[in-house]
C-alpha cells in the first residue's frame, strides 16, 4: 500500500455559478421575505422548477425585472411545499423596495430594462 494522499477535492460548483463565475452578494438584495425563500430554496432549483434559466431569477433580485403573474404563482406553490407562505405582494414588493439600476452592468447591456421597457413591459423603444 502507498502511503500517497489524494488531494482535497474543491466543492463542485453549479452550472450557474462556472458560467457566471462567483460574484459577492448585495446584502440589501437579499432581504426581502422573497429573496430569503429564493436563497433557501437555491436558485438553480427554482429556475429548473420553473423551467427558465437561473439568470433570470438573478434578474429578479437585481430587480430590473419581475416574475411574470404564471411563475409567481408556481413561486407561491413551491414556497407553500417547501412550509413557506409567500404573498403575490411579497414577491413583487421586492423589486419595488429596491432602488432603480442606475448601472448597466454585463454583456446584456442592449437587453436591460430601460425606463421604456419596464412601462411597456419589456417591449423595445419603436424605430426612429
Amino acid at each position: 500500500m502507498s502511503n500517497h494522499r489524494q488531494p482535497a477535492r474543491t466543492p463542485l460548483r453549479s452550472r450557474a455559478e462556472r458560467r457566471r463565475g462567483v460574484h459577492k452578494r448585495k446584502p440589501g438584495r437579499w432581504r426581502s421575505k422573497f429573496s430569503r425563500f429564493i436563497n433557501a430554496y437555491g436558485v438553480d432549483r427554482l429556475a429548473l422548477g420553473l423551467a427558465i434559466d437561473p439568470s433570470a431569477v438573478y434578474h429578479w433580485i437585481r430587480g430590473t425585472t419581475a416574475p411574470i403573474r404564471t411563475r409567481a404563482a408556481i413561486i407561491q406553490r413551491l414556497a407553500r411545499e417547501s412550509g413557506v407562505k409567500l404573498t403575490l405582494d411579497e414577491i413583487y414588493q421586492h423589486s419595488r423596495d429596491l432602488p432603480p439600476v442606475t448601472r448597466i452592468e454585463g454583456s446584456h447591456a442592449s437587453q436591460a430594462m430601460t425606463p421604456h421597457r419596464i412601462a411597456t413591459n419589456g417591449a423595445r423603444a419603436p424605430a426612429k
